[in-house]
């Protein structure tokens, strides 16, 4: 699973639903920025992954859209052909993070986009603040 991350109280609401996962198979973590980013590196994660004993990865991105910067930079490190523009990038060098070095095929599922647990809590958090 793959955050933007941000601060130690959001970045543990990610690591809570992660928990919740039931996949039958080992979960890891990583966050793209924030203050976590540099110790839950993408490439550590599948390293993690991959030690113990997975035959793949599937990376899900914990996004509200599959058409951002962030997107593409999960993409880009799980091995996909996907081009980062200079600040992306960076973004990434600054915590240390890489692409994933390792036998492991991987696969980026599509981020929350259009689905109805978003669409959900978006409505209620609207009808939250209607007067």
């Amino acid at each position: 699973m793959v955050a933007h991350g941000g601060d130690s109280l959001w970045n543990a609401y990610v690591v809570d639903v992660a928990k919740q996962a039931h996949t039958g198979g080992p979960v890891a973590v990583s966050f793209l920025m924030g203050t976590s980013a540099a110790t839950t590196r993408f490439q550590d994660a599948a390293a993690t992954l991959a030690a113990q004993g997975v035959s793949r990865i599937v990376v899900v991105p914990m996004l509200i859209s599959s058409h951002s910067g962030h997107y593409d930079q999960i993409r880009y490190l799980a091995g996909e052909s996907v081009t980062l523009d200079n600040e992306m990038m960076h973004h990434l060098h600054m915590s240390g993070i890489e692409k994933a070095h390792g036998s492991v095929p991987m696969r980026v599922t599509a981020a929350m986009d259009s689905s109805i647990e978003m669409a959900r809590v978006l409505a209620d958090r609207g009808r939250a603040l209607a007067t």
